[in-house]
């Protein structure tokens, strides 16, 4: 028996009027929506001091990367052109689905979106329930390094001379925003146990290699950011994945 405050736990979670499995995507559904609505209202609070200069809130950057202090313009890539669009709308969108189809069907995710669910692994109802709940805290944890990344950028940014914040996340990655979001998409996808994240996680990571070393291209080229730039590239060389790329 579990007790809190005198109360048996079990007791109660077998008198409320959900299954268990009902119980366990409320508990995503939760974390989900939490996380959606931190997004959106950290965005409202940002987004006129962060437009043009640092890319979209989503934690991908916008192809338009600040240029300010170099001549003409490079070329956006036109794959960049392309993809830009279509992987912000899905950053959005992925979960915003996930949310008002789970809710319709009470707790229960849609047939058609179950039917893009992950191997069961055979894993049994427990583990799989602990699993999804690890995934969670997981995803809170990227929630909280995207807030780290948040602050230094707005610190960076309100400096009376520019600079390229270098500790924190900064330290481990060159881009840790952008890092943070991929996480945020593969830990949906085993908070819902479902591939469509992992599609749009693959869509962002093929954005990222090709609009990253344009975006490191610009500000390289910037005269006041590009110097500074080049000597942080040679103490932090990981662009998006440790002693990866």
């Amino acid at each position: 028996m579990v007790y809190l405050a005198g109360l048996d736990i079990h007791d109660l979670l077998r008198k409320l009027p959900l299954s268990h499995s009902q119980g366990v995507e409320g508990l995503v559904w939760l974390t989900t929506f939490a996380g959606v609505y931190r997004g959106f209202r950290s965005h409202s609070k940002t987004h006129r001091r962060l437009h043009g200069k640092h890319g979209s809130e989503t934690g991908v950057s916008a192809p338009h990367a600040d240029a300010g202090n170099i001549g003409e313009r490079p070329p956006v890539p036109l794959l960049v052109k392309l993809l830009s669009p279509v992987v912000h709308v899905g950053i959005i969108i992925t979960p915003a689905v996930y949310l008002v189809g789970t809710a319709y069907y009470r707790l229960e995710q849609p047939e058609w979106f179950s039917n893009w669910s992950l191997p069961d692994a055979g894993l049994t109802v427990g583990k799989f329930a602990a699993l999804r709940t690890v995934a969670c805290v997981a995803n809170y944890g990227v929630l909280y390094l995207l807030k780290r990344v948040k602050q230094q950028i707005h610190v960076a940014a309100a400096a009376e001379k520019p600079t390229i914040p270098e500790e924190g996340p900064y330290s481990v990655v060159r881009h840790p925003m952008a890092a943070a979001t991929v996480l945020g998409q593969v830990s949906y996808a085993l908070m819902w146990w479902n591939s469509i994240p992992l599609a749009a996680a693959a869509l962002s990571l093929l954005y990222l290699t090709v609009q990253i070393p344009h975006e490191e291209y610009v500000t390289e080229a910037d005269l006041i950011k590009g110097p500074q730039y080049i000597e942080y590239k040679k103490k932090v060389t990981s662009r998006l994945i440790p002693y990866i790329w």
